[in-house]
């Protein structure tokens, strides 16, 4: 929502990858590029042969606040290997080192969102954010996260749901 103050969620669209009363919510912010960290340095900084170089060079996201330098590829599920999870209807997850050699290679999942970080929630966290307006929710929709451009993501979102980002008024009320 609008009225969100941390700067770490102004304006984002989150993935919602985990979600249970036991552990809380995980999700993957997916409309926020790092310009400065490619896919080839990343490669590089795990000791792959940078000239394998026959895979794509997916964006780089800042994925969350929770564990900046740990990476995580939410990506079509054509790719599926032991530690990856279905977290949607075409949607997987993984968080290996194999797949950053297998997408640089050019043998993995053919879109990715390749995430640094995490967005993390306490159980009933979530919960109580919504209850207090603080997040719009819609149904995942892998069109967006794999064919929208990641600067006109939180557009389509709202779009999605029937609104615009200048319908917004900075406080929220409840009826």
């Amino acid at each position: 929502m609008p009225s969100m103050e941390d700067p770490n969620f102004q304006q984002t669209v989150i993935y919602m990858c985990n979600h249970s009363d036991e552990e809380g919510a995980m999700g993957l912010v997916v409309n926020r590029p790092i310009e400065e960290v490619s896919f080839a340095e990343i490669a590089d900084s795990m000791g792959i042969d940078e000239n394998l170089g026959r895979g794509g060079q997916p964006i780089i996201f800042s994925g969350g606040p929770v564990d900046a330098n740990r990476g995580f590829i939410v990506h079509s599920d054509d790719y599926f290997k032991e530690g990856t999870q279905l977290v949607g209807p075409r949607v997987s997850l993984s968080a290996t080192s194999e797949i950053v050699v297998k997408i640089a290679e050019g043998r993995g999942p053919t879109q990715a969102n390749f995430c640094l970080g995490y967005a993390g929630w306490e159980p009933g966290q979530l919960e109580s954010e919504i209850a207090y307006n603080t997040w719009l929710v819609m149904p995942a929709d892998d069109m967006i996260l794999f064919d929208v451009k990641p600067e006109n993501r939180y557009e389509a979102c709202l779009k999605k749901i029937g609104l615009n980002s200048l319908n917004f008024l900075e406080d929220a009320g409840e009826a």
